[in-house]
């Protein structure tokens, strides 16, 4: 007996071979019709039992027994183990449908794309991590076979504060995050969160809009807290940043404060004013509106004015004040010529009524200024009369006297020759005309007097003549106790700058120096400094206590300060009268007591007298007008500022000028 390699059957569950014999029908058992049997390759035969029936697997089955047209024991129906192929059936019998046929070379229990399972086909059989099913990743490839390659995200990503809020006004925004090239990018196109701004936008994304805004509650308005002004604090309003409480300058009004906060009160303000007579012009002085120049309302006088105002000039009036006319008198015989004189016309004068006064003749009347001949003396006019507006107390005492006045041609001309009270000076003369001599001079005997001059271009006009006026007065102190400095401003253009730029030079070397040195400084000085003087500045370090500008003042010398300028006021340093008047009023240089002032003089234009009003405590002729440039007249303002105590009989036999 022989078995398929195929099959194995035991001998044990074999009974026995009952071969049956299909010639003459004899058995040597009795065998049955038909008999399960296997047949062999070579044409052998087998019969077998149903216990090995019953362990036939997969599409494997026995045959039967059946005799051929020979009479031999053929095995029919038999299907044995063939190849396995994709079928879904166990082809080799083996229990296991189509094995073999599966190729999972990365042991992820799918198949490749050559294997015969259908749809479960997997799509790199070199990569565990690809199969159907399988979650896609970023790496590059298809992870879950579906034919595309990292199809995930992108997703949205956030690396900023956990507590960041989204939406509303908020600007911040999340990242993505994408899937590139088989790797994940950064967190892109984030928004993140920033200072707090005044807004409406919540900049640093905490959830509040204009939350402690950057600038919030710091000071703002005016460049300087000064005068009317003085700053307020930043807010923020709505998206807007506000400024509280600020009071920026404004325009100067007439209410005695410094509205537009440059150190000076009520400067320039002047205002239509309106009286019957018509419109003038006034003026603003501390708070108040003064000094209308329109006309008010009089009595009508008959002079070609509309004297009381009320539309109508010199109304009911036969004739004009002053107006003449000629009135017809007899001819006159001269005495000795015999001739016809033609003074014999009278003349008639309108008075200030209106009316025609009577007929002079000119032969019979004592001359009068008229452009006539009244006296028929062949010359009209040209008498002379005291004239001048000096009191009775002063005319004809000390050097005070009348003028003469001369009538020509109907007019009194100018009063020539009076002499009327003036300041007193140092010449054994009653100048004053309050009947004493040399009294009441200046009784500073030792004092340092500092010129500040400004040199910038605008003085070129008069710096020449007022070094010339100065040397002159300042020669006549040679040989004294007195001292004298030279402050320029600001400094030459020639003088060495540095990282600061100075306000103004002291060009005296020391500062207080004697009257041939300072006229050595005063022989070079021109205009060659810059474009901004700044005056209240240098005055302001002069009269100071702590005498920042290094002058040295003695104390045993009374100070004397000049400022020339012809500038408005300026200053580099937000500086004012009210800071610097309190230090002149209260003089606390040199040799000063408690209840000096500083002897502070101006020499400036007329137009910026207001600049000066305080500092000069409101002692107005302590100013004098800079134009026009002569020398001689600057030496006379100078010498009308300080002259030394007077002491006659000196020992020349004249006045003596002591120091």
């Amino acid at each position: 007996m022989r078995v398929s390699k195929y099959w194995f059957v035991p001998f044990a569950i074999l009974a026995f071979f009952n071969a049956c014999d299909c010639d003459d029908g004899n058995l040597f058992f009795e065998c049955p019709a038909t008999q399960a049997c296997v047949s062999f390759a070579d044409g052998g035969m087998e019969v077998v039992g149903e216990d090995y029936i019953s362990r036939t697997k997969g599409e494997c089955r026995l045959g039967h027994t059946e005799c051929d047209e020979n009479n031999q024991d053929i095995c029919v129906g038999q299907i044995g183990p063939v190849d396995e192929i994709c079928d879904g059936l166990d082809n080799d019998c083996d229990a296991v449908i189509d094995n073999g046929l599966f190729i999972d070379e990365d042991g992820d229990s799918f198949n490749d794309p050559e294997s015969c399972l259908g749809p479960k086909t997997d799509c790199d059989d070199t990569n565990p991590a690809a199969h159907p099913g399988h979650e896609e990743i970023c790496d590059g490839a298809d992870n879950d076979c579906d034919g595309e390659v990292d199809e995930i995200g992108p997703f949205e990503c956030w690396t900023g504060g956990e507590d960041t809020v989204f939406g509303g006004n908020s600007p911040c925004k999340a990242g993505i995050v994408t899937c590139e090239r088989g790797a994940w990018t950064g967190c892109e196109g984030q928004v993140f969160p920033t200072p707090e701004q005044c807004d409406t936008v919540d900049n640093n994304c905490n959830g509040i809009v204009d939350d402690f805004s950057l600038g919030e509650g710091d000071a703002c308005g005016p460049a300087e807290s000064w005068g009317a002004c003085y700053y307020g604090y930043n807010t923020c309003v709505s998206g807007e940043m506000l400024c509280i409480d600020a009071q920026y300058p404004q325009n100067e009004v007439c209410n005695s404060a410094d509205d537009n906060c440059d150190g000076i009160v009520d400067e320039g303000l002047e205002r239509l004013c309106e009286t019957d007579c018509g419109f003038g012009v006034e003026f603003c002085s501390y708070g108040s509106w003064e000094g209308c120049t329109a006309a008010t309302p009089g009595i009508e006088y008959c002079d070609g004015f509309d004297n009381d105002c009320d539309g109508e000039v010199d109304e009911g009036c036969p004739c004009i004040e002053g107006d003449a006319q000629s009135c017809v008198e007899d001819p006159m015989e001269d005495q000795y010529t015999g001739a016809m004189m033609s003074c014999g016309v009278g003349v008639q004068i309108c008075d200030q009524f209106g009316m025609w006064g009577e007929c002079f003749w000119f032969g019979t009347e004592e001359e009068v200024c008229n452009n006539w001949d009244d006296d028929c003396d062949g010359v009209i006019d040209m008498m002379e009369s005291a004239c001048g507006v000096q009191s009775s107390e002063t005319l004809g005492v000390g050097e005070c006297k009348a003028g003469v006045a001369t009538c020509e041609e109907g007019e009194w001309g100018e009063c020539v020759g009076e002499i009327g009270p003036t300041e007193e000076v140092c010449d054994e003369l009653d100048n004053d005309c309050d009947g004493e001599i040399d009294e009441d001079l200046n009784i500073h005997e030792k004092v340092d007097m500092v010129f500040a001059i400004d040199i910038s271009g605008s003085m070129c006009p008069y710096i020449h003549a007022l070094a010339q006026g100065i040397s002159a007065y300042v020669a006549d102190f040679a040989d004294t106790e007195h001292r004298f400095g030279l402050v320029v401003l600001p400094p030459s253009n020639h003088a060495p700058m540095g990282a600061y730029q100075p306000r103004y030079e002291v060009i005296t070397i020391p500062p207080l120096v004697d009257v041939t040195s300072f006229l050595a400084r005063l022989a070079i000085l021109d205009c060659d400094g810059g474009g901004m003087e700044p005056s209240y500045d240098t005055l302001y370090d002069l009269v100071l206590p702590s005498d920042p500008a290094g002058i040295g003042w003695r104390n045993d010398a009374y100070p004397y300060i000049i400022m020339i300028t012809d500038e408005a006021a300026q200053t580099w340093s937000n500086l004012g009268q009210s800071h610097i008047s309190p230090y002149i009023i209260d003089c606390q240089i040199g040799s000063c007591v408690p209840g000096d002032k500083i002897e502070v003089f101006i020499i400036s234009k007329t137009t910026y007298l207001w600049n000066w009003d305080s500092i000069l405590y409101g002692e107005l002729d302590r100013y004098y007008e800079i134009g026009p440039a002569d020398g001689n007249r600057y030496t006379m303002m100078l010498q009308d500022i300080f002259a030394n105590v007077c002491m006659p009989e000196g020992a020349d036999g004249g006045t003596e000028l002591s120091n």
